[in-house]
């Protein structure tokens, strides 16, 4: 009996020592593919993009409505995006495309008065078998509502860009573009000096030279 009485008070005063803290473990969310809690590391998401085409060009739309922090670079044969989007611009997408063959840089436009969207000149005619350079990518789909095949080009027409403007596509951030006002150059931003003569002052730099 009195070795039933020690074992039953060290068991109790076992029970009663303070447990250690479990440290917190971040847990990753099914099917997010994103930590949940203090520990949480977001990362940017790819956005759903869709595209169309013609025999001479692309155009490309990247399904962020509203989007801010815009930031672009377009090359020959890469175009790499980032950018946030959501009701507070919380969420950041961003994505590095290859092209399936090279665009023409100088001929391209972009907008981002809806969504960003992006008008591409094909330096060589024909239709491409897909948008990116290779294999199946779940984030980039056809856009059927702009979509001609060869034989319908002619009763689709050409894309509307009458609302897109030619830019300087390296590093092209969302301020850069909603300042542009089709008056003032985004080349101004390059280290050589823009000068804007007057009426006035022409006429009379063509009086001094007679």
């Amino acid at each position: 009996a009195s070795l039933c009485r020690i074992w039953l008070f060290f068991r109790r005063a076992w029970w009663q020592q303070p447990r250690p803290c479990v440290p917190h473990v971040p847990i990753l969310a099914v099917g997010s593919g994103r930590l949940l809690g203090p520990m949480a590391a977001v990362q940017p998401l790819k956005p759903t993009v869709i595209w169309a085409q013609r025999q001479d060009s692309v155009f490309v739309t990247v399904d962020i409505k509203d989007a801010c922090d815009v930031k672009v670079q377009l090359e020959e044969s890469t175009l790499t995006f980032s950018g946030r989007g959501g009701e507070d611009g919380t969420i950041h997408y961003s994505f590095e495309l290859d092209f399936f063959k090279p665009i023409v840089r100088e001929k391209s436009k972009f907008s981002t008065k809806r969504c960003p969207e992006f008008f591409l000149s094909k330096q060589e005619s024909g239709a491409w078998s897909r948008l990116q350079k290779e294999g199946k990518l779940p984030w980039i789909k056809v856009d059927w509502g702009r979509w001609a095949d060869s034989d319908e080009e002619d009763e689709k027409g050409a894309f509307e860009t009458g609302e897109m403007e030619g830019m300087d596509f390296s590093g092209v951030t969302q301020e850069e573009a909603d300042g542009s006002d089709g008056r003032d150059s985004i080349l101004a931003d390059l280290d050589e000096d823009v000068v804007v003569s007057t009426d006035e002052e022409e006429e009379e730099t063509a009086g001094k030279a007679k």
